[in-house]
């Protein structure tokens, strides 16, 4: 059984880099966008609104072609389980892995404390804010987000 460190380290911080490199480490990296959403058919209330939808205005497709290739799209839905199911994932694979990165969002660190779950928070030095930038530019992060991160910095 390994001795588990959780780690709830800030965006751009090196988990993802961390988990792909250190080959020495059984590391896993949770992305809590995999808990918070679920892949579904439409239910029957999610139908009846597009069939609503559909026949408020006219299309050359009849109502049931439309509703027929509707009921196939694969929707994403908020996972009812959420976050709880993230929360179960952590407990489970302590003690199977060395470490465990997690975002450091205050949600899942109030969530880790409420389950008992003892981690560590990790952030960049102040001094390192135009590497940072960097980072978070070498991640695709959108423009909005790189300054939203900027202005909460200090």
């Amino acid at each position: 059984m390994n001795k588990t460190l959780v780690i709830s380290a800030y965006t751009c911080c090196g988990k993802t880099y961390a988990s792909e490199h250190m080959e020495d480490y059984n590391i896993l990296d949770v992305d809590i966008r995999k808990f918070k959403t679920i892949k579904r058919l439409p239910n029957e209330e999610e139908i009846e609104k597009e069939r609503k939808w559909w026949e408020s205005s006219p299309h050359l497709m009849s109502t049931e072609a439309h509703l027929n290739q509707f009921k196939q799209q694969i929707i994403s839905a908020d996972n009812p389980d959420f976050p709880d199911n993230f929360v179960q994932y952590i407990k489970e694979n302590i003690g199977k892995v060395d470490v465990i990165f997690v975002d450091s969002n205050i949600r899942i660190r109030q969530w880790l404390n409420e389950a008992k779950i003892k981690f560590v928070t990790i952030y960049p030095w102040s001094s390192c804010l135009q590497e940072w930038i960097g980072r978070m530019y070498l991640c695709d992060h959108r423009d909005t987000i790189i300054r939203y991160r900027i202005n909460g910095w200090h």
